[in-house]
């Protein structure tokens, strides 16, 4: 599954970050987001849509993110920058 994931756009500097996760019932999952220090950003169950997950990135700060999305057949680990 994770090999047809998509995290776009990356590095990001303003709007919503889309995850394309690939083909598969995905249902819904954990997104975590974690600053570069271990901070807990977001945390939240999202619905799978047409096998995309969107957030927006508005309110973090510049710098670097480690984005983990946790679902029942996968656990999905990505670095997302803010510009």
């Amino acid at each position: 599954m994770a090999s047809k994931t998509l995290v776009y756009p990356n590095p990001i500097n303003r709007g919503n970050l889309t995850v394309y996760l690939g083909e598969g019932d995905w249902g819904t999952v954990e997104v975590s987001l974690y600053a570069a220090n271990g901070t807990n950003m977001l945390k939240r169950s999202q619905e799978v849509l047409n096998s995309e997950i969107q957030f927006n990135v508005d309110a973090l700060s510049k710098g670097m993110y480690m984005l983990a999305i946790t679902a029942k057949d996968a656990q999905l680990h990505y670095k997302i920058i803010r510009k």
